[in-house]
């Protein structure tokens, strides 16, 4: 079942937005780590990996080419 969003649009799915980011170049890790950062915003490693179900070492390795993108920021406390 595809979910609403407002003006009765569908929704994409979560493997939907996946497929959509590596049809746009990005590696399957790339893509899942992408939209882990942005469903929750600010997030430590730990959180990511969590969230998009990547090993924490694969984040290390991907988080420098998205940064590179513009599809992600380091922040330093």
């Amino acid at each position: 079942m595809v979910q609403k969003a407002k003006g009765n649009k569908p929704v994409m799915q979560y493997d939907e937005c996946v497929q959509t980011l590596m049809g746009l170049g990005l590696t399957l890790l790339q893509a899942k780590t992408y939209l882990a950062l942005a469903t929750l915003g600010k997030a430590d490693v730990k959180m990511i990996s969590k969230a998009s179900n990547v090993a924490r070492q694969d984040i290390y390795r991907v988080m420098p080419v998205l940064q590179k993108l513009g599809l992600g920021k380091k922040n330093y406390y």
